[in-house]
C-alpha cells in the first residue's frame, strides 16, 4: 500500500511537470513574430462570427478599430475570473474606436454559452461571439486559455497574452491609450 501510494505520487508530479512544460515550452507556430514574439502577420480574412444570442459580427464592420479578442472558454477558471476587468475595459473604451470581443471556444453550443453569459454569477457586457477554425488561424494560435490578442487599425496582431495576468489589463489600457493617441510602438 505504501509504494501504490509513493507510485501514485510519482506519476502526479510528472505528469504537472509535464503540463507545465507544455505551457513554458510551447510549441512553435506558424505566423510571423518579431523578436519580441509578437505575431506580425495581418488579420485580413472577412470574418462573420455567430453571436451565441442571436445574430452575427461581421469584422468588416470593424475595420480601422482597435480591437481586444478574448479567447477564452466557459469551463476555464482564469478565463472567468478575468470576466469583470473586461467588463470594465469594455465600459471604458466604448464608443472610442476599441472594441473587446469574447471569442468562445470548446464550450459547447451557442445556447450553452448564452446562458453562461447570462447567468448572474458571471455577467458579460462586451460581446460574444462563437469561434471557429477562420478566427483562430486570423488571430492565433490559441495555445492556452485565456489568450488575449490585441489587433491594430491596420487589421495586423500587436501583441499577445497567453493565460491570465494581474498587469494584463493595464498592460492592455496603456497600450490601446498609446494607439489612440498615435505613438504606439507596440512590439
Amino acid at each position: 500500500m505504501k509504494f501504490l501510494r509513493y507510485g501514485l505520487l510519482v506519476v502526479a508530479i510528472i505528469g504537472l511537470g509535464m503540463s507545465l512544460g507544455y505551457i513554458v515550452f510551447q510549441p512553435a507556430d506558424t505566423h510571423d513574430h518579431d523578436q519580441d514574439g509578437a505575431a506580425s502577420g495581418s488579420a485580413d480574412t472577412p470574418l462573420v462570427l455567430d453571436k451565441p444570442t442571436g445574430g452575427t459580427l461581421a469584422f468588416a464592420d470593424l475595420k480601422g478599430e482597435v480591437l481586444i479578442l478574448d479567447f477564452w472558454a466557459t469551463w476555464c477558471a482564469p478565463c472567468i475570473s478575468e470576466i469583470p476587468h473586461y467588463n470594465e475595459l469594455h465600459a471604458e473604451y466604448d464608443g472610442k474606436g476599441v472594441h473587446l470581443i469574447g471569442v468562445t471556444l470548446e464550450s459547447g453550443n451557442a445556447e450553452d454559452v448564452a446562458a453562461f453569459a447570462q447567468d448572474p454569477a458571471h455577467v458579460i457586457y462586451y460581446p460574444l461571439v462563437m469561434g471557429n477554425d477562420e478566427i483562430v488561424d486570423a488571430y492565433g494560435p490559441v495555445w492556452g486559455f485565456p489568450t488575449t490578442v490585441l489587433v491594430g487599425p491596420d487589421g495586423k496582431v500587436l501583441k499577445k497574452w497567453i493565460g491570465p495576468g494581474a498587469a494584463k489589463q493595464q498592460q492592455i489600457r496603456e497600450l490601446v491609450d498609446e494607439i489612440r493617441a498615435g505613438s504606439a510602438a507596440v512590439n
